[in-house]
């Protein structure tokens, strides 16, 4: 076989242009791979929170922050035992939505085209796609955790600070959200500065995680469409695209951002009609009803074509630079 010494064209529109359209047009595919993961992950996590918290206890306490409170009596088990009840949901749910990703990448890639309604893998694909993620998230945390440490020692803050007052924030704001409230200016404003370094270390992050989200693009597609890990082979693949792959990447993104607009505003638009009609009563309420339908229908037609969108192109852009197809 001829050894290629110069990478793959990669236009950038036609990446965008063929991953909308896979979205677009395997809609349908992209729905039947995915419903039953998400099913079976929705499962997973209620079966967990019925075994490990009592509902009705927390419920009497009427305190919804009660449920980070590790000490009281509506926990059915101690935290220790919590926390790794909790990991091995976490990783059954990613394998389980690695195997649906493995599918996408593999029909974008390959073309490999998998019958039937009841999708759920766990083959060599899925688990080479599961361990990419680990491993892509491991990465990008200890990017975060560099930056962190760097903004915490330009501010002079220590990570217990900022972490306690996030904490406390967000506690307080779900006491109030119970209540019916919201939280007065001057709790956001009494937390400003233990809020410092956490946005400059958002700051210091973002360049060098778009470069290693760009350098990963075809990190988990390759890895499903290949019989191997494919990280160092990914750093290699986009050596001279860059700049054409962060640009379809940052493409997709403020394109996907525009369709959620109006998606949402159509949603919003009919479930406002859809309550309208329902306050009539009578047929009317049946007209709401069906309106309720199309706004719920709306919503999940952007989330299965967002899915496709941003998994069909990583899986493109792992095939041009492989092929050039």
């Amino acid at each position: 076989m001829e050894h290629r010494t110069t990478p793959y064209p990669l236009p950038a529109g036609d990446v965008l242009n063929e991953a909308f359209q896979f979205g677009l047009r395997r809609w349908g595919t992209v729905f039947r791979f995915v419903w039953a993961p998400v099913l079976l992950s929705v499962a997973t996590v209620i079966g967990f929170g019925a075994l490990v918290v009592d509902w009705q206890a927390l419920e009497s306490a009427g305190d919804p922050a009660a449920l980070y409170d590790f000490d009281a009596a509506h926990w059915r088990v101690s935290p220790l035992v919590a926390a790794v009840f909790g990991f091995a949901v976490y990783m059954v749910c990613v394998m389980l939505y690695a195997g649906f990703m493995a599918s996408i990448y593999r029909l974008v890639a390959l073309g490999e085209e998998r019958p039937g309604i009841f999708q759920v893998r766990a083959d060599g694909p899925a688990v080479r796609v599961f361990w990419a993620m680990l491993i892509h998230g491991v990465l990008t945390a200890g990017v975060y955790g560099v930056a962190l440490l760097a903004a915490l020692a330009m501010t002079g803050q220590s990570a217990g600070d900022v972490f306690a007052t996030m904490g406390s924030l967000f506690l307080d704001a779900m006491r109030a959200q119970n209540e019916g409230a919201q939280l007065p200016p001057a709790r956001f404003e009494a937390a400003a500065d233990e809020f410092g370094a956490f946005f400059l270390s958002i700051l210091f992050s973002i360049p060098p995680l778009a470069y290693l989200h760009t350098k990963l693009a075809p990190f988990a597609a390759g890895s499903a469409a290949e019989n191997r890990i494919l990280l160092i082979g990914s750093f290699h693949m986009t050596r001279g695209r860059f700049w054409p792959i962060l640009g379809a990447l940052f493409l997709t993104g403020a394109l996907l951002f525009v369709v959620w607009m109006i998606s949402e505003l159509a949603a919003g638009i009919f479930e406002l009609i859809s309550t309208m009609f329902i306050g009539f009563g009578g047929a009317a309420a049946v007209v709401g009803g069906v309106l309720a339908v199309v706004a719920f229908g709306i919503s999940l037609f952007f989330q299965i074509f967002s899915m496709g969108v941003q998994l069909s192109i990583q899986a493109v852009i792992y095939r041009r630079l492989k092929t050039g197809a």
